[in-house]
């Protein structure tokens, strides 16, 4: 299978790595010429405790996208940051063709929600949600760190293409599912209590656990969402249980606020402020860290 990938951070890496240990020919799409370079001469490198491997993959910049590198495509996935799909879609839509839009399904692995509408209104009309429950660190732009097993899980729809296609890796799972957006929410109540409170107080996601008061305040985002997201309180548990499996890891908006990037905070906790509105509900917690997120980014010159 001939396999695009767009985004070379972490799941992307990952993702393209194991794709290509598949045998699949797999290309990624990174932001930068100087990834695609280091990409195209020393491969990808994943490290795990179940055994490290490399493999060879191509890769090209953004800049130097054509449209020949989409035409024959069987899967296209998304792994771009959630922050970045309008300008994502801005540049490749010139070289995505009408036909491989209606053709091509295209996975998208994103953190918040909503991005699959806004990608179908551009007419990639075959656009799906995946989540992607690993837990995994980007040490270098060609090498992650593998630090928790999970699994790609994706709409059923799609079992026929994906199942046999990339389920033979045994740390690379794909599980099929007819909630993906069940799953898409237990995904974002999970970011919405870790990565805000871990970027605010600056600790990795096992510290948590170690914090009462700490602790304390992502509980009080899950339980504003209960009621927004139609959650159930055992699925605290489900937060609990992927915090310990990444417990080593630094959250995603944590990293982004130490290397002064704008975060995916609006995708995360400002999805579920807008969602109470709408349904006339106050998520007092939630706005202050959103705000206090917000505050954090303009000190640093990102908002």
């Amino acid at each position: 299978m001939k396999i695009l990938i767009f985004g070379a951070g972490a799941i992307g890496l990952f993702t393209a790595a194991h794709c290509a240990r598949l045998g699949h020919q797999t290309k990624l799409i990174t932001r930068t010429p100087e990834q695609s370079d280091q990409i195209r001469h020393l491969g990808v490198s994943v490290e795990s405790q179940a055994g490290s491997f490399t493999k060879e993959v191509e890769a090209e910049s953004a800049a130097a996208l054509t449209e020949s590198m989409t035409a024959d495509v069987d899967l296209m996935i998304n792994a771009v940051k959630q922050t970045s799909i309008s300008e994502w879609l801005e540049q490749v839509e010139p070289y995505i063709d009408r036909n491989t839009k209606e053709r091509v399904p295209i996975l998208f692995l994103q953190n918040g929600m909503g991005h699959v509408e806004q990608a179908i209104r551009h007419g990639f009309v075959r656009s799906y949600p995946a989540i992607v429950t690993h837990g995994v660190m980007k040490h270098a732009p060609t090498k992650v760190e593998h630090t928790g097993r999970g699994a790609l899980i994706v709409n059923s729809e799609l079992r026929y293409l994906l199942i046999d296609a990339l389920n033979d890796e045994p740390d690379f799972p794909v599980n099929q599912t007819d909630d993906v957006t069940g799953y898409q929410k237990k995904k974002l109540i999970v970011n919405a209590v870790v990565n805000p409170v871990t970027a605010i107080y600056g600790i990795r996601n096992g510290k948590m656990i170690e914090n009462e008061h700490v602790l304390s305040v992502g509980r009080s985002v899950f339980e504003e969402a209960l009621p927004v997201l139609g959650l159930r309180m055992e699925d605290w548990d489900f937060v609990l249980d992927v915090i310990r499996k990444t417990a080593r890891n630094q959250s995603s908006m944590k990293v982004d606020m130490d290397k002064g990037r704008r975060t995916e905070v609006d995708a995360i906790l400002g999805f579920i402020i807008e969602e109470a509105q709408k349904r006339g509900l106050e998520v007092p917690v939630t706005s202050n860290l959103l705000n206090k997120v917000h505050q954090m980014e303009k000190e640093r010159g990102v908002r």
